[in-house]
């Protein structure tokens, strides 16, 4: 729920389950040096945009 109530820009939520389906996938084909590599570059992006949530984060 905190994820969602973050996200400002909602209609992204279809983006996002495909690019979680698209690392399974690649673990499923047994790809981990790719599906650690996609997840790694979606983190980094998660973590940059920590910052322009703050407010929402304080209780």
């Amino acid at each position: 729920m905190l994820s969602y109530r973050s996200m400002r820009q909602r209609d992204r939520y279809p983006e996002h389950c495909r690019q979680h389906l698209h690392v399974l996938d690649l673990l499923v084909k047994e790809r981990n040096d790719e599906a650690s590599e996609f997840m790694k570059e979606q983190l980094q992006y998660t973590l940059s945009s920590i910052s322009k949530i703050g407010d929402i984060l304080k209780p």
